[in-house]
């Protein structure tokens, strides 16, 4: 599970380092490799390869409709895969930083399953910050470790 933040450098060549407290959550068999594919709303993506693997093997498995047939297509096209360097260094192509919006600094949040890569001004405008807690403080209240083999928290209605 990816948790936390990190704000690093890109160079020149597209080439960022995975910050090392999101790294180390790479399971073991993704060897190094991720995958960056665009997100929502002028944002990035990253997969570690055997989940970017079942998330699309789950996408495909879906009833294909014209909406699902461009979006797949959208984020496999655009897809980057890096395999991390002896620096622990991805390389973002011009265009997935482009689509984001980044220049020379990039903010890798933990998403869970995934990590979402940002501006660092959007990630203090929408997560970082303390105008951002908007409806926050009611989903906190709501928290609760679910027993060992129950489903998700579902949170009572108010």
């Amino acid at each position: 599970m990816y948790t936390g933040y990190s704000t690093v450098a890109i160079d020149s060549k597209g080439r960022t380092n995975l910050p090392r407290e999101l790294r180390r959550e790479l399971p073991v068999e993704a060897d190094g490799k991720v995958v960056v594919v665009p997100g929502s709303g002028s944002t990035l993506i990253c997969f570690d390869y055997p989940s970017f693997h079942r998330t699309v093997q789950a996408l495909q498995s879906l009833p294909r409709t014209p909406a699902l047939a461009a979006n797949l297509r959208r984020m496999t096209t655009l897809a980057a895969t890096s395999v991390l360097d002896e620096q622990n260094r991805l390389t973002l192509p011009p265009r997935l930083m482009e689509i984001a919006g980044l220049t020379n600094r990039v903010t890798f949040a933990g998403d869970g399953d995934k990590i979402i890569l940002m501006t660092p001004e959007r990630f203090e405008e929408e997560i970082g910050g303390l105008s951002s807690s908007s409806g926050y403080d009611d989903f906190a209240d709501c928290l609760q470790v679910p027993p060992v083999g129950a489903g998700a928290v579902r949170p009572e209605a108010t």
